[in-house]
């Protein structure tokens, strides 16, 4: 007989009052995840990845499976496995290549280590709510750093599954950064020193200034166990990434039909500002300061109305969320110009078309 055998709760980052994603496991063996949103994207994404699967033999990907419902999702839970051969390394980093293709031309960003596992000699997306992205709505004015900025937002950079670097600039020593992109994220060390609690457990407990470092996911191949860089793979990379953008050039037409069909009714996520941003914001609306007095906390939290977004509407509901202990979410269809708050409220107008028609611009400028 089938039984849960535990759950493992707090998976991910809590929005919506306090949902967040859990693991479930089956008779000690088997895992699903459970994810408390709408997800339907991901079906779609489905979709998208077997036609694309149908339409050529040089694609090969993976589609886990999926059951979406109104307001919840269960998935296949997609376990890090070894590569057999070298063969396998480069077919990885070859589809690993196809989908970058398709992050950038989807208009799809975040996509870090954390968020792609590698199955075997497949690269699997596991969250992909993410795609069909918009420019942060924001006013930050037309100097030159700021044109260059939205130039880097409108590249192949911003998929996140391309090197990239934060945190240099928080340095003194003038060290690099930390590399987060799916292609890396191995083991690091940040540049700069966190609070972390000490002596925990004794009455001599305190917050001390103190090193950290990131753990290593799940998104670097292996073979005979051992972790296979990218950098010896860059021209397989290339050469997916070729292959998934030369397959949209032949027949744009085609393709944008397919993408129309699959997607017309899509709902998905808007990262409009940083996770970390907003979980900084959380962590200093905790001070002891701010625990005894409401008013002391929604100090803290006003702050956010210095954001420079087009429709500083947006904020009342980054506030709203935060006050429950959430990290505020907000969605968009991709045929409209408005946002979607946690609670179901239309925001108007946040946007100057909708992200469709960006993917559109995106795939007809393919030369």
């Amino acid at each position: 007989p089938l039984f849960v055998s535990n759950i493992k709760w707090g998976e991910g980052d809590s929005h919506d009052k306090g949902k967040s994603v859990a693991i479930l496991e089956f008779n000690h063996t088997k895992n699903i995840v459970y994810k408390p949103k709408n997800l339907s994207i991901a079906q779609e994404f489905n979709q998208f990845l077997k036609w694309l699967n149908q339409s050529e033999p040089y694609f090969n990907f993976y589609v886990p499976q999926r059951i979406s419902k109104n307001g919840y999702n269960f998935e296949e839970f997609i376990s890090y496995n070894t590569c057999t051969s070298k063969d396998e390394v480069q077919f990885f980093y070859k589809s690993f290549g196809q989908l970058i293709g398709i992050a950038y031309l989807l208009c799809g960003n975040d996509f870090h280590y954390e968020n792609l596992i590698a199955h075997g000699q497949y690269p699997v997306l596991i969250d992909v709510e993410t795609l069909f992205q918009h420019i942060p709505p924001l006013s930050l004015g037309s100097n030159a750093f700021t044109k260059a900025k939205f130039e880097n937002l409108n590249s192949v950079l911003i998929t996140g599954l391309v090197p990239f670097e934060v945190y240099g600039e928080r340095d003194k020593k003038g060290n690099k950064g930390v590399q987060l992109s799916a292609l890396n994220g191995d083991e690091q060390t940040i540049p700069y020193k966190v609070l972390k609690p000490t002596n925990i457990g004794s009455d001599e407990m305190a917050f001390e200034y103190q090193e950290h470092t990131i753990t290593s996911a799940q998104n670097i191949p292996k073979l005979n166990n051992k972790k296979i860089v990218f950098q010896d793979y860059t021209s397989e990379i290339i050469k997916g990434f070729n292959e998934l953008c030369e397959f949209i050039l032949e027949d744009k037409e085609k393709c944008l039909k397919k993408i129309e069909e699959i997607f017309k009714n899509s709902l998905v996520r808007n990262v409009i500002k940083g996770t970390q941003r907003y979980s900084d914001m959380l962590q200093f609306s905790y001070h002891p300061s701010c625990m005894t007095n409401i008013q002391e906390r929604e100090k803290v939290l006003e702050n956010l109305w210095a954001y420079p977004y087009h429709n500083k509407e947006v904020v009342s509901h980054e506030i709203s969320d935060l006050l429950v202990g959430d990290i505020p979410i907000f969605y968009n269809s991709i045929n409209s110009t408005s946002l979607i708050s946690s609670n179901g409220i239309e925001i108007k107008n946040v946007y100057d078309e909708p992200i469709i028609a960006k993917v559109y611009k995106r795939i007809n400028k393919l030369t």
